[in-house]
Order: C-alpha cells, then structure tokens, then sequence
C-alpha cells in the first residue's frame, strides 16, 4: 500500500510562471497600489495593509495557478477584492447577530402583558394606552373618538374589566393606578 507522499510525489508539480526573484520583484512594485486600491474601496490604511500582505502571500502560495506572469499584478489584486469582500460579509454577518442578539428580551412581562391584553379590540388597548400611558382624558379622546366623555370613560371601564379578569385568571392583581377621568 502506497502512502500519501508518496502518491503525492508521483503526481508532476506545476512549474510557476514566475521565478521567486520575479514574484519578489513584482511585490515591491506593487505593494502600495494593493493597498491604494483598498483604501480607495473603504478600508482604513492598518487594514488594507493587512489585506494587502495577505492577498501577497496568498498570491505566493497560488502562483502556480497564474497563467500570465506579466498579469500578477491584477491578479492579486483580485485576491485582494475578494479577501476584502469577504471580510465585509463576516463582518456585517456578525453584526447582525450582535444586533439581533441585543435585541432578544429574556423579560417574559411583554408576552405576558400581550396575552392579557389580546381580548381586547385593538380600539381599546389604544384607549388603554392614551389614557394610563399618555395620560389623556376622557375629553381629551372624546372628540377624537367622535363620542362623549361619559362613553370614553365606559369604555375605559369595561377595557379594565376585562383586563382585570384576565390578571385574575393568571392569578394576579390589577395594578393600582389612578387617572382622573374628569368629564
């Protein structure tokens, strides 16, 4: 049975069109314009150098896989852009998990209020809202309801109602609040 190296020994390495002499050569030449050309799509100097040295050196590693010595330039160029594009996506892929994930309320309160709040039309968790979160009165949100104030305030009394029933089910109190509902 044949090992790896050996197998590996068999199969004919691809000579590289360019010497290391001229792939050194082509380097010092164009260094620069690799970290011109990043800079000049967004990437702050530090790290288009550093995409810059990894684009070289991945060109180094691949260089038998160019075809025309006389385009190393353009081609690790291309290694560049795609080193870059693809820092671009991991980077923005985490930032959108860090987002996502800063976002995520380990509080079940919100749920908790939701499912309280479901029987209710959407009429009156609205009235709900504008009278013990904004703080408005019964004739504050009779015109904009186009009804009385006595109506606003029969309804804000069945919304607790039906509220308080819910809390009580779940096995829990209303929550002491007082607004004046003067007419």
């Amino acid at each position: 049975m044949a090992t790896i190296s050996a197998l590996l020994a068999e199969i004919p390495e691809r000579p590289s069109l360019l010497s290391p002499s001229q792939f050194e050569a082509a380097y010092r030449s164009y260094f620069h314009q690799t970290v011109n050309y990043l800079r000049a799509r967004g990437s702050n100097r530090e790290w288009a150098e550093e995409l810059a040295q990894a684009a070289w050196a991945r060109g180094w590693e691949c260089r038998a896989q160019l075809k025309d010595a006389a385009a190393v330039q353009s081609w690790v160029i291309s290694i560049a852009r795609n080193l870059r594009n693809l820092d671009f996506r991991n980077a923005r892929a985490t930032e959108i998990l860090t987002e996502t994930s800063a976002t995520v309320d380990p509080d079940s309160r919100p749920l908790f209020l939701q499912q309280i709040l479901r029987p209710l039309s959407r009429a009156d968790r609205t009235l709900l809202f504008e009278t013990y979160v904004n703080g408005s009165t019964s004739r504050d949100l009779g015109p904009v309801l186009g009804i009385s104030p006595v109506a606003v305030r029969v309804r804000v009394a069945r919304a607790k109602s039906c509220v308080r029933n819910g809390l009580r089910k779940s096995g829990l109190q209303f929550p002491s609040l007082t607004v004046s509902h003067s007419a």
